[in-house]
């Protein structure tokens, strides 16, 4: 038997993810990418859950993660709110860092255009206005490459 577990993400990096990985109708973990190891280090069983776990509340849509019965026997059926956080933000990372690998070199060859570039790397993974909104990802693009100039330039 296979147990589903729900994690939330993010709704564009949930298609960032299912971009790389099949994420229906359920994602199974393994060892075979980096995601699922991350997971696969997070279950605990129901007898190491600690009662003052992380109390936030993580809003997106439900990434529904099948653990196989020797992962479920071995590690445990419960991923804590605390590593759902941290499977979103390195999601995030490795986004931005995408972002910044496809945008720079366009960036460079079109006279500037960042906006069509940008627009462009949403499209990629089929992520829409709605999903993330075209000045966040600006945003998010500004923090990195003011982030990565400041490292070059110390």
């Amino acid at each position: 038997m296979i147990f589903i577990h729900p994690v939330v993400i993010k709704p564009y990096l949930l298609k960032y993810m299912a971009h790389y990985v099949p994420v229906e109708p359920h994602f199974l973990l393994s060892e075979k990418n980096r995601w699922g190891s991350y997971l696969i280090n997070s279950l605990r069983h129901k007898n190491e859950i600690i009662k003052s776990e992380l109390k936030g509340k993580l809003e997106g849509d439900i990434l529904k993660v099948a653990i196989p019965p020797y992962l479920e026997t071995h590690y445990g059926i419960h991923i804590p709110t605390k590593n759902q956080f941290r499977l979103n933000n390195l999601l995030l990372d490795e986004f931005n860092d995408r972002m910044l690998d496809y945008v720079i070199p366009r960036m460079y060859g079109n006279k500037g255009d960042i906006r069509k570039a940008l627009l462009e790397f949403r499209s990629i993974y089929g992520i829409y206005e709605d999903d993330l909104p075209f000045i966040t990802l600006k945003k998010q693009w500004e923090r990195r490459f003011a982030r990565v100039n400041t490292s070059i330039s110390a």
